[in-house]
């Protein structure tokens, strides 16, 4: 009678380990996936960031040019009086 009481047990142990590990995977496969959307939301706020430059840069470029523009005009009036 322990015999089969002890087949129960070991059993029951088996598909107790059986759960963990399919919950311990779920875990890791919701972990994974988190960290690959953690990883796409960074390589997004990256992107943004080098675009919100770039367009600085053009504007900063276009104002430079306007000054320089500006500049020219005033000194051409300081010349010819």
């Amino acid at each position: 009678m322990m015999e089969v009481e002890d087949q129960y047990k070991a059993g029951k142990q088996q598909v107790e380990d059986v759960e963990d590990d399919e919950d311990k995977e779920k875990e890791m496969e919701d972990f994974k996936g988190i960290g690959e959307e953690w990883e796409e939301n960074e390589r997004k706020n990256e992107h943004e960031k080098v675009m919100d430059n770039e367009k600085k840069w053009e504007r900063n470029e276009k104002e430079g040019k306007r000054n320089g523009i500006q500049q020219e005009e005033e000194d051409e009036k300081k010349r010819s009086c």
